[in-house]
């Protein structure tokens, strides 16, 4: 059943601290970088860095880019998911059926009893993912 709120997510990750520490380690990397001198004059020769330090700046960045990104996507996908869960079982239990008189009325009642269960099943799953979104949510605001 949490198939239906991990799907697409990937489950096995390295720890928020993880992606922090490493995270905090390339931007300050890309600080030093961008505090390095453009121009260095080595005995007679005069070295211009500024195309050095600009790739590896963009290397960096994208490095950034692939851990917040990773998060980013990883999150969104996982709250959406959680979205069209809701927005099915709301469409699913819309109409409840009055009676049990025909087959038609058998086969509805058993879809609504079917997303039932499986909000049943998947409540407890879906409430522990709350709080780990909200600290990766919180990491992505800090960087």
């Amino acid at each position: 059943m949490a198939d239906k709120i991990l799907d697409g997510v990937q489950t096995k990750k390295p720890s928020l601290q993880d992606f922090d520490e490493k995270i905090t380690f390339l931007t300050s990397i890309k600080n030093q970088i961008s505090e390095m001198k453009t121009l260095v004059d080595i005995g007679w020769l005069r070295v211009n860095a500024t195309p050095l330090k600009q790739e590896l700046n963009v290397t960096v960045t994208q490095w950034i880019n692939t851990y917040t990104g990773f998060l980013l996507s990883n999150t969104t996908r996982e709250i959406a998911n959680i979205e069209k869960f809701i927005k099915d079982v709301s469409e699913g239990i819309k109409h409840i059926p009055t009676g049990s008189a025909t087959q038609k009325d058998k086969d509805h009642l058993m879809n609504v009893m079917t997303h039932l269960r499986d909000v049943k099943m998947i409540k407890d799953r879906t409430m522990a993912e709350i709080e780990p979104m909200k600290q990766i949510i919180l990491l992505l605001k800090k960087h």
